[in-house]
């Protein structure tokens, strides 16, 4: 049939009323006038006609409408020519859609659409050759011909697409020219302009893969898979090469593009701050601006006046980076699905770059974006067709790439990375692990101590993973000697310095845990060499692991009401609770000798350098349990540990520390040598009788130490003690007269638990009593003058039925001699009565007492004379510091009022500058206002006098 001419007239009211129906709302009228303005220019109509429709489809370009981006690619596909359907096809036929109709021809290749009538001659050859993606460019069977067109037509459209729309600063254009760019591809079969473009058209896709849009970066992913099946050899090559290198975190080649005022550079919501200005800009701007919501920054002209109102313009060049990175996150992504839709068809082409491909597409299987993930899973299926034996082929530059992501400068790359090594350990031997222990390590306790929130969730689970295999590897049922050796000297001392000592309560939680199922599971042979260095550390960090709150109360114990000794006590009592004591525990029953020649020098450097109270404490209780447990290891090194524990004893203002290491002293001494066991009792017989002055409180600690320790050798070393009885006994009956009570109070139970009988005592040690009561009534200090007296008077009031036993024999004696002296005609003597002999002794005791109670109470005197002195001296220094202070502070109160008068001044002149402000900032905007009426006028008058 031969279709009659239209009227004239009739093309031209065509376009106007499809240009008029473009502008509707209505978005599906829209579409149809789109669709049909593309079937005008494609039936050959003038290309003035053809331009007007061109320019009403480009238009459209703001469109967010999908379905209205589709039908304009088709009807740019329609004008640009080499579609497949007919006129009678579209005019009379069932035409739809040229996607749906690629649809329509791909089921009938395949043999069940249309009834299902068979294949095409040459269909089958066709489609196997490209079943690995299925796209519809690939559904072409048939070479196409190109029908004739005007090539204005093809070069606008191109020329739109490429120079206007594709680069654009506004994201819905370069959406909907990546649209109809890839319905030109696709739809337009290997037509030669495009077929000549390439490698233009594979960079605009590439471009658009970190776009921000998620239905661009869609589209391009899907016209790069497109242009992969169109190109040469080499352009494949190079399109993989660049997928490759954007998967890899590479920032991807793009055009610049030209920023203006209303450029969105941040999504809406992404950055928000709270200022009120800015808000009621935005209120006041029109529905048309980029107001976005509240106090939220996306354009550039907003970052711009943020960042000049609060004078930091650099701050614009770190925002821009921001949105650098996030255009790379976006590429990686679009990349990911990109690469996805050609792994299959790439083939062995992706060979070469496995070693580098499989690390990243494993790693990002964790990325905290599910479109990721689910992109990347798609790449892996394709690529890996066994995961198990992949991972174990590449374990190296998987471990490699993780372990290095771990420590990357986005959390992205670290979340994914902590992730995916939980999963990469699982089942793990020692020989694959070996090189990396140390850094798993780290890189978990890193993570766990990340700033963000769920990096941190994800190091807790890489620290479980870890957790699990360094236990098996320890495990001495599971795994051997050597492997177990090794894998305690890389992580034990790691956990030691970094875990224990971490500020982070879990991870020191975490490193306690471990250490202790270590010292469980692992042998004595294997665990032995690092005992002196884990108990060091264990020991050390009794103090570090507790609630740094303790030490505050400990400060303040007298505002809540409370002893320092219970509080010192419930300290102690709970870090013997804590798993450390059970790992210290453990760790006693590895001692051997060898161990302990090492040990005893730890044990020392705690006790000299330690800080803190659980640990000075613990070190000397864990000293006394390895004496219970292991005595005949601590023989050799007694003098070691007396020097040391004695050192502590009174170098530390705890009394919880001095009990602790005096207790241990008595729990060495019980296994000492005699030499060592001599010697202590000549040191603590020094100790009590160090001479200094009577205000001196280091010399009554060392008198106080003395009686402690003499007690606890009582009480826990009564076998040593015995042996030097001569020493401690007099010393003990001296200091029960001491002036300090607690003192005098050992001492007397020192006394009561080695004196069988107090008669008997004094008679055997009646020598060596008196010796020490003469040696301190001839010093020259008060205190010990009066302390000599009390026990000389006390021997005196002992000694008396000793002497009153001794007078019988000697009034026998001396009857004898009186029979004699009878018998030889020689003058009797007077016999001595028992009350004569009792009445001398008292005399000469009395004697010897009231002159020490003179000399004491003298030297009393002149003491209280001189503590009188010094007070009044005292009292004075402060009452001239009192002046003093108090002439300072009126100097500052009179400067704290000038400061105060000064800020008043600055607030005033403050006001004033502000309403100056103020008021040229409205006469600027009036005057600016103004300027814009005359213009605005002057422009009306111009275009009024070009009218006429």
């Amino acid at each position: 049939k031969t279709v009659p001419p239209p009227p004239e007239g009739t093309v031209d009211l065509v376009i106007e009323r499809l240009l008029a129906v473009m502008k509707s709302t209505d978005e599906g009228a829209t579409q149809r006038a789109a669709r049909a303005a593309g079937y005008v220019i494609a039936g050959g109509c003038e290309w003035v006609d053809a331009d007007a429709l061109l320019k009403g489809l480009f238009a459209l370009s703001k469109r967010k409408n999908e379905e209205t981006q589709l039908a304009i690619g088709e009807a740019l596909c329609f004008a640009f020519g080499g579609v497949t359907p007919s006129v009678d096809n579209v005019l009379f036929g069932s035409f739809v859609s040229l996607e749906g109709a690629n649809k329509t021809r791909l089921d009938v290749v395949r043999g069940d659409g249309l009834g299902g009538e068979g294949k095409p001659a040459g269909a089958t050859d066709a489609l196997d050759a490209n079943a690995a993606a299925p796209i519809p460019a690939a559904a072409a069977i048939d070479p196409m011909a190109v029908p004739t067109t005007n090539d204005n037509v093809i070069d606008s459209i191109i020329g739109a697409i490429f120079d206007s729309y594709l680069y654009s600063s506004r994201p819905e254009e370069r959406c909907a020219s990546c649209t109809w760019l890839l319905a030109l591809i696709t739809h337009t079969k290997k037509h030669p302009k495009l077929v000549s473009m390439l490698p233009e058209i594979q960079e605009a896709f590439g471009s658009l893969l970190g776009d921000a849009n998620e239905l661009t970066q869609e589209m391009a992913s899907r016209g790069v898979s497109v242009v992969y099946e169109l190109g040469t050899e080499a352009q494949r090559k190079e399109l993989l090469s660049s997928l490759m290198g954007t998967l890899s975190g590479e920032k991807p080649k793009r055009r610049r593009v030209k920023l203006v005022d209303d450029t969105a550079v941040f999504a809406e919501g992404t950055l928000k701050v709270d200022d009120k200005a800015l808000k009621s800009n935005k209120e006041g701007e029109t529905s048309g601006a980029s107001a976005g919501g509240g106090g939220s920054l996306n354009t550039y002209k907003e970052l711009c006046s943020i960042v000049t109102d609060i004078g930091q313009p650099d701050l614009i060049y770190k925002f821009m980076d921001l949105a650098n990175y996030q255009a790379m996150l976006n590429s990686s992504k679009g990349a990911a699905f990109g690469f996805a839709s050609i792994a299959k068809r790439a083939g062995d082409a992706l060979a070469p770059h496995l070693k580098k491909l499989l690390p990243k597409l494993f790693r990002m299987q964790h990325d905290p974006n599910p479109k990721m993930r689910e992109a990347v899973a798609g790449i892996w299926q394709a690529v890996v067709d066994d995961p198990k034996v992949a991972l174990d082929l590449h374990f190296r530059d998987v471990m490699d790439d993780l372990l290095t992501e771990c420590g990357s400068r986005t959390w992205r790359n670290r979340q994914s990375a902590a992730s995916a090594l939980a999963e990469l350990l699982s089942g793990r031997r020692f020989t694959e692990v070996e090189p990396y222990l140390e850094k798993l390590w780290t890189a978990a306790l890193r993570s766990v101590d990340d700033i963000k929130e769920t990096v941190r969730e994800a190091g807790r689970t890489l620290c479980r993973a870890v957790r699990r295999m360094t236990i098996r590897l320890c495990d001495a049922h599971h795994s051997s000697p050597h492997d177990v050796k090794s894998t305690i000297a890389v992580v034990a001392p790691l956990l030691l310095r970094h875990g224990l000592l971490s500020p982070v309560k879990e991870i020191q939680a975490l490193a306690m845990d471990v250490l202790m199922k270590i010292t469980k599971q692992a042998g004595s042979e294997e665990i032995r060499p690092f005992v002196p260095e884990m108990v060091k550390s264990l020991l050390e960090a009794l103090s570090q692991m507790e609630d740094s709150r303790l030490n505050y109360i400990e400060q303040h114990t007298a505002a809540i009401g409370m002893s320092a000794e219970k509080l010192e006590h419930a300290r102690l009592q709970s870090s013997k609770q804590s798993p450390m004591g059970e790992t210290l525990d453990v760790l006693m029953g590895h001692v051997d000798e060898t161990t302990m020649t090492d040990l005893v020098p730890a044990l020392a450097s705690v006790l000299r350098s330690g800080v803190g109270l659980n640990t000075r404490a613990g070190t000397c209780r864990f000293i006394s349990r390895l004496c219970l447990r292991k005595g005949s290891l601590v023989r050799p090194h007694a003098g070691k540990l007396f020097k040391s524990l004695l050192a502590a004893a009174s170098g530390d203002k705890s009394a919880s520390v001095t009990s602790a290491a005096i207790a241990a002293v008595a729990a060495v001494a019980r296994h000492a040598t005699e030499a060592r066991t001599h010697q202590l009792i000549e040191d603590l017989v020094l100790m009590y009788d160090k001479t200094g002055d009577d205000a001196d409180h280091a010399a009554e600690k060392e008198r106080g130490l003395a009686a402690h320790l003499a007690l606890e050798l009582s009480r826990n070393a009564s076998d040593a003690l015995s042996r030097h009885a001569t020493k401690i006994i007099p010393l003990a009956f001296v200091g029960r007269f001491d002036e300090t009570k607690s003192c005098a109070a050992r001492w007397e139970e020192v006394w009561e638990e080695n004196a069988a009988g107090a008669s008997s005592t004094l008679r055997l040690y009646l020598d060596e009593i008196l010796s020490a009561c003469a040696q301190r009534l001839g010093s020259a200090q008060y205190r010990i003058k009066r302390q000599g007296a009390a026990a000389t008077a006390a021997a005196a009031k002992a000694a008396l039925v000793f002497l009153a036993n001794a007078a019988d024999p000697l009034e026998s004696s001396c009857v004898d001699a009186g029979c004699d002296h009878q018998s030889h005609d020689l003058p009797a003597a007077p016999a001595l009565t028992t009350e004569q002999v009792l009445g001398a002794s008292l005399a000469a005791v009395h004697a010897a007492a009231i002159h020490a109670k003179l000399l004491a109470d003298r030297d009393q005197h002149e003491i209280e004379k001189l503590a009188v002195g010094v007070v009044e001296m005292q009292m004075r220094k402060i009452e001239m510091k009192l002046r003093q202070i108090e002439a300072l502070d009126k100097g500052l109160c009179r400067e704290r009022l000038a400061v105060a008068r000064m800020f008043e001044n600055i607030a005033t002149d403050r006001v004033v500058y502000e309403k100056h402000k103020h008021e040229a900032e409205l006469r600027a905007k009036q005057v600016e206002d103004a300027a814009v009426a005359v213009a605005a006028a002057a422009a009306a008058q111009k275009a009024e006098t070009e009218r006429q």
